[in-house]
């Protein structure tokens, strides 16, 4: 069965990351741990819609897992998930599932196991190419869009339980915004504008299930709750709102459908 191939991966994870790092120590490594478990959901939900056979899902899942494991070496060596600050984290990723054989032992299939370590390596970057496999380009984009989902998830709860005022919304960043550009890392400097450019994801995502979840988010309830009181930024905000639904509506998405 699917399920029990699913849960070796799952003890073969754990005695991996708890044998190797104190992650209870560490909250930036308990953070990365639940997100490996939450993108193994989110890659299988997305694959199972998209109608894919049960062991391809298996697959999506196994890739989920296992994106991110070198963040646990990144952080013991580096202290940092920035990795123009230490490593390429996702090429340390395909090293460790090399040497492991963990791909091998759980799929034995070559042409996943290459398009797998396709997709991590391409799941953070900014551009993908155009792949002329029709699976290498799936699995990139499930990969990427179930990462942009958790992270976005995350993102939204750490800003709104900060409850801080907001401060200025840069103008680059505002219009960037409203011209459906997903924002560069690099140009936010307020923690309002690192809320925005998670945000700007939405315009980097793919596949149906992606665009449902992310209206499911719901940010119009979102944006009231902030309580805004500066009306310069109330302002952009609601500009950054509609833009937001409008999108949605482009892409046949809205609010409504969150059931």
């Amino acid at each position: 069965m699917q399920v029990d191939r699913m849960e070796i991966v799952k003890l073969w994870f754990d005695d991996y990351v708890l044998g190797n790092y104190n992650i209870r120590s560490n909250p930036k490594m308990r953070l990365k741990y639940q997100h490996a478990f939450r993108v193994q959901k989110e890659c299988r939900n997305i694959a199972t819609s998209l109608n894919l056979p049960d062991e391809q899902v298996f697959y999506a899942g196994v890739m989920g897992l296992l994106h991110d494991i070198s963040r646990f070496e990144q952080l013991e060596k580096f202290n940092t998930l920035s990795c123009k600050k230490s490593i390429d984290h996702t090429l340390l990723t395909i090293q460790i599932l090399e040497e492991t054989n963990i791909l091998k032992n759980v799929i034995n299939n070559e042409r996943f196991e290459e398009i797998i370590k396709t997709a991590i390596y391409y799941h953070n970057k900014k551009e993908i190419p155009e792949f002329k496999d029709k699976l290498t380009d799936t699995f990139v984009k499930i990969l990427r869009d179930a990462d942009k989902i958790d992270t976005i998830r995350v993102v939204i709860v750490k800003f709104e339980s900060a409850n801080e005022d907001l401060e200025e919304i840069g103008e680059d960043i505002y219009m960037s915004f409203l011209d459906e550009v997903v924002i560069d890392p690099r140009l936010t400097r307020t923690k309002v504008e690192d809320y925005i450019k998670a945000l700007s994801w939405v315009f980097d995502l793919n596949f149906e299930y992606s665009f449902n979840e992310f209206a499911k988010f719901n940010f119009s309830d979102r944006m009231i709750k902030l309580n805004i009181k500066n009306p310069v930024i109330l302002e952009k905000m609601n500009h950054i709102l509609t833009k937001i639904q409008d999108y949605l509506k482009k892409k046949k998405f809205s609010e409504s459908q969150n059931d």
